[in-house]
Order: C-alpha cells, then sequence, then structure tokens
C-alpha cells in the first residue's frame, strides 16, 4: 500500500505541491525504482548475516516512516527522498520474506507459499486504490488541523493513514516471527 498509493494521490499532490508531469513522472518511476533495487541489493547482503525477523521488522517500520514523511513533504525535494526511503525499505523485504519462506515449507508446498507473497503484490496494489480513493473522499475537499502535525491536506492524510499499520505490524513481526532453521545447499559446505 505504501508503495502504491502515490498512483491515487497524483492529482491532489501535484497541485498542492505544485509539480510538473515530469516530477510526477520521477517520483513515481526512478525515484522508487532505484532505491528499491538497491533495498534488495542491500537486504540480501543483511539476511546472509543477521537475524532475518530483525531485519524485515526494520524495514516494515522504516518504510512507513517514510511514507509519513511522504505526508509532511512541502516540496518536490522532500517527498522525492520520502519515496526514496519508501524504496530502499521495500527493496528490502523481499530477500528476507523469500529466505524465510524457503526455510519454512517444504520443496512440495513452496511454490504455493512463494505464490501467495507474490499476489501479496497485486492485493497491496489494489487496497492502495481502495484506501487512498476511501481516505480521499472521506476527508473531502477540506484540510485537516492535527495539533501535534499542523494542517494537513486530505492526500497527506491518505499517506498518513496508510502508514499506521506498518508501525503497528513491525514490532509484531519482530516479536511472534518464527525463525526456521536455514536450509544449507548441498554444494556449500558450512
Amino acid at each position: 500500500i505504501d508503495r502504491q498509493i502515490l498512483g491515487i494521490l497524483v492529482d491532489p499532490i501535484r497541485a498542492h505541491l505544485k509539480l510538473t508531469d515530469f516530477q510526477i513522472g520521477i517520483l513515481g518511476g526512478p525515484v522508487f525504482f532505484v532505491p528499491y533495487f538497491l533495498g534488495g541489493l542491500i537486504g540480501g547482503w543483511a539476511v546472509d548475516r543477521y537475524h532475518r525477523p530483525t531485519i524485515i521488522a526494520l524495514a516494515v517500520a522504516s518504510w512507513s516512516v517514510a511514507t509519513a514523511a511522504c505526508a509532511l513533504s512541502g516540496n518536490f525535494i522532500q517527498i522525492a527522498l520520502a519515496r526514496m526511503g519508501v524504496g530502499v525499505c521495500e527493496g528490502s523485504l523481499g530477500p528476507g520474506a523469500h529466505s524465510l519462506i524457503a526455510d519454512s515449507f517444504d520443496k512440495k508446498k513452496l511454490p504455493m507459499a512463494m505464490s501467495l507473497y507474490t499476489a501479496s503484490n497485486a492485493v497491496g496494489t489494489s487496497l492502495a486504490l481502495i484506501v487512498g480513493g476511501f481516505i480521499l473522499q472521506w476527508a473531502g475537499q477540506r484540510t485537516w488541523d492535527l495539533q501535534f502535525l499542523g494542517t494537513m491536506h486530505p492526500w497527506q492524510f491518505a499517506f498518513m493513514a496508510v502508514s499506521i499499520p506498518g508501525l503497528i505490524l513491525a514490532p509484531a513481526i519482530w516479536v511472534f516471527l518464527r525463525i526456521p532453521p536455514r536450509e544449507v545447499h548441498p554444494h556449500y559446505s558450512q
């Protein structure tokens, strides 16, 4: 949801931050996907060395904070930096998730488990559009005066709202995610 919510918020973001079509294209393209690619490399390196549930929990918490930073952005540079944060942190999820899934299921059940994980991307995209549209409709055209965050427009409120579940989920991942024994490839020596 954090990755895809931008798609439903393009028009209000463009209007409020006075962005060009080129800047919107950059936000939805390379500003997100280059860090996402790099995050995958960093995540792969980290899960080979450190506690996988911790890496996953940190990734979820970090991209949720970066999504909230999108809400607080006041110009193109700020929202671009926040989107880079979402990208690098979301990119680091894949290696840890793939590793845990591969170690958690036997070879006969692994294809279905990986399929469900892969399908979650489509579910997240759909939810981003539905939740984003619902929040924009619910928030209406008015601004919201939040004491501790200041005045928020509906698009900012939407970013803030979708950041909250990840901040709640991250500690639960860290506490409750079981760590299966690592599967060692027969050609590798220990």
